[in-house]
């Protein structure tokens, strides 16, 4: 099986795709993605009905990340979700389903994944972020533009060590939650900004 985040309807998965799934999150969490389009007006009106705030964006809205449905371990809207979040499968999945990795294994990379990102989310507080609501994406943007005192040795470690785990971050996502783009692919299958 090729891996690939191009939206594909999948019927069900198999149930170590769901143990993985519960056990990380980060699709839902803003670490991925700072939102998700909605497909249509009706799924639109649907999560409107149900509470959901819908913010403008694209045709029919966005469901900005980290998604207030997402109670830490499962989607309070499962049955109602999303079509992109109902079709999504990151990298890491789609290797489990394909048997490239075992479920062991998939869960010891979340466990990587989660101990990289609470590095991060201390160097985010240590560099005074105050947005948890945020996407991830943008909590760091916002703490990088921050203006640093150069005169303040403190000041540069604490900016340096945000870098560093951002970079750290980005390159455990990249190397197994995430695939980027290629040329024969088209730039919507994926953007980390927005699903």
């Amino acid at each position: 099986m090729a891996i690939t985040n191009s939206v594909q309807h999948r019927p069900s998965l198999p149930k170590e795709a769901h143990q993985l799934c519960r056990a990380c999150g980060f699709c839902c969490t803003g670490v991925l993605f700072a939102d998700v389009r909605l497909q249509s007006a009706r799924e639109s009106h649907q999560l409107r009905q149900l509470g959901v705030p819908v913010q403008p964006g694209g045709r029919h809205g966005r469901l900005l990340q980290p998604c207030p449905c997402f109670t830490g371990a499962c989607c309070a809207i499962y049955d109602h979700r999303p079509q992109r979040c109902r079709t999504f499968l990151c990298a890491l999945v789609q290797k489990l389903i394909s048997g490239r990795v075992s479920l062991d294994q998939a869960l010891r990379i979340v466990q990587e994944a989660r101990s990289v990102l609470q590095d991060l989310e201390a160097a985010l507080a240590a560099s005074g972020d105050r947005s948890p609501r945020l996407p991830l994406n943008r909590r760091i943007a916002c703490a990088l533009a921050q203006p640093v005192d150069l005169a303040a040795r403190s000041s540069l470690a604490t900016r340096q060590r945000l870098v560093r785990a951002t970079i750290r971050l980005t390159s455990v996502l990249q190397r197994h939650f995430l695939t980027l783009p290629t040329a024969n692919r088209s730039k919507q299958s994926l953007s980390i900004y927005s699903r």
